[in-house]
C-alpha cells in the first residue's frame, strides 16, 4: 500500500514498477496485486494516476487482492484506491491519506489533465468513483492527513475527522553554511500544466534574477522553446547536485498547488526563502513575510513582484532552517508512533 519510505515491515502495493523503489524500501517483504500493470494493459497512459481509477477502485476491493491478513497492525499509505483496504475484523487499520481520491472528487482539475476522450469518461464515472471512494474511507479505525487541506477535504468528502502529520523530510542533510553564497532563484518538479513551470520562466524575461529549473516532464519540448537567457532548465540531476542547488538558492518558487509540498521544506532547510501559491500544503510550511510569500493569485505580473521582493530582503538563513526541523523525520516518527499507539491501545 505505498508504504512509508524506510519501515522495513511488509508492504503491499497496488501498481508500481520495481525500478521505482526507494532505495531503503528494498529490503522490505512485499506483495503484488492483481492491480499492477492492469490499467496499462487497457489502453491507458502509463503514469496517469486518473487512468487508473475506475479499474483500481474495484480491484483494491476485492477479497484477498491486498494481503493484510494475519498482523496487529495495518496502516496504508493511500492517495487513491489503497484505502479500500479491508483488514479482518478486530485488526486496527490507520490510513495515512495523501489526498482523497483526486478524479473522483477534484474532477475538473483531473478532467483538465487527461483532456479529450479520457477527461469525459472520467467526468461520467466521477459520481460512482465517489460513492464507491466514501464506502471505502469509512473502514479504517484512524485516518491521517498529510496537511491541514488534506485533512479539510477528508472533512468535507468523507464527513470523518482527520488527524494532520505532516510527512518526513530528510532537513539535516541539506542545512547549509551561516554564510552561503547566494546565486540564482530555483525551481524544481515535474514539467507538468499544474506545477506551471511555463509562468514561471516567463515571469523571469527581463529581470536582473536569474533561475535554475530541475525536472522532466511533457512540457520540456515547450519550455525549452520559450526559455529566456537568464532561465537555465537542467533536467533530471542527481540528489547530490539538487542539494547544491538549494543550498545556493536565492530564493525557491513553487507556485503549483500541492497536496503538502516536500520540496518547499527542503528549500526552507537550506535556507531558501519560498514564494509559493496561497493554497495546499503550502499554508502549513509558509508563513507570509516570514519564511517567504504566498501569492493569491499565481502570474507572470505577481510573481515578477515576488521575486523582486524576495531579492530585496535580507533573510534569516538560520530560521528558515529552523522553521523546516518542525517536518523532520524524528518528529514524523515520534508523532505517528504516539497515533498507533493510540490507536492500538485497549
Amino acid at each position: 500500500m505505498t508504504g512509508f519510505r524506510g519501515i522495513t515491515a511488509p508492504s503491499g502495493w497496488s501498481r508500481r514498477s520495481p525500478t521505482t523503489y526507494w532505495p531503503r524500501q528494498a529490503g522490505s517483504t512485499s506483495s503484488r496485486s492483481t492491480l499492477n500493470g492492469s490499467c496499462c494493459r487497457r489502453g491507458w497512459r502509463r503514469g496517469s494516476s486518473a487512468s487508473r481509477g475506475p479499474r483500481g477502485s474495484r480491484g483494491c476491493g476485492r477479497s484477498g487482492t491486498i494481503p493484510v491478513s494475519g498482523y496487529d497492525l495495518v496502516v496504508v499509505s493511500s492517495h487513491s484506491c489503497a484505502i479500500n483496504a479491508s483488514p479482518p475484523p478486530g485488526t486496527p487499520c490507520v490510513c495515512y491519506c495523501h489526498t482523497p481520491m483526486r478524479y473522483a472528487w477534484l474532477t475538473d482539475t483531473e478532467r483538465g489533465r487527461l483532456g479529450g476522450a479520457r477527461g469525459q469518461v472520467l467526468g461520467a464515472l466521477s459520481g460512482w468513483l465517489r460513492k464507491q471512494d466514501r464506502a471505502a474511507a469509512q473502514r479504517p479505525d484512524r485516518l491521517v492527513g498529510n496537511s491541514t487541506a488534506v485533512r479539510d477535504r477528508i472533512r468535507r468528502f468523507y464527513d470523518r475527522d482527520a488527524a494532520v502529520i505532516h510527512p518526513p523530510v530528510e532537513v539535516e542533510a541539506l542545512r547549509s553554511d551561516p554564510a552561503p553564497e547566494r546565486g540564482s532563484f530555483l525551481w524544481v518538479g515535474r514539467l507538468v500544466p499544474y506545477k506551471q513551470p511555463l509562468l514561471v520562466a516567463e515571469a523571469f524575461r527581463g529581470l536582473p534574477q536569474r533561475l535554475t529549473m530541475v525536472g522532466i516532464g511533457p512540457q520540456e519540448e515547450e519550455l525549452r522553446a520559450r526559455l529566456p537567457e537568464n532561465v537555465e532548465l537542467r533536467g533530471w540531476i542527481s540528489r547530490e547536485e539538487l542539494e547544491g542547488l538549494y543550498r545556493q538558492a536565492a530564493g525557491f518558487i513553487h507556485v503549483g498547488e500541492e497536496d503538502f509540498g516536500i520540496t518547499m521544506v527542503e528549500a526552507l532547510a537550506a535556507g531558501a526563502p519560498v514564494i509559493a501559491q496561497n493554497a495546499g500544503g503550502a499554508r502549513d510550511i509558509v508563513r507570509d513575510h516570514i519564511e517567504g510569500l504566498l501569492l493569491d493569485e499565481p502570474s507572470v505580473e505577481t510573481l515578477r513582484g515576488a521575486v523582486e521582493r524576495v531579492a530585496a530582503t535580507e533573510w534569516d538563513r538560520q530560521a528558515l532552517a529552523e522553521r523546516a526541523a518542525e517536518f523532520s523525520r524524528p518528529r514524523f516518527v515520534a508523532a505517528m508512533r504516539q497515533l498507533l499507539a493510540e490507536t492500538m491501545a485497549p
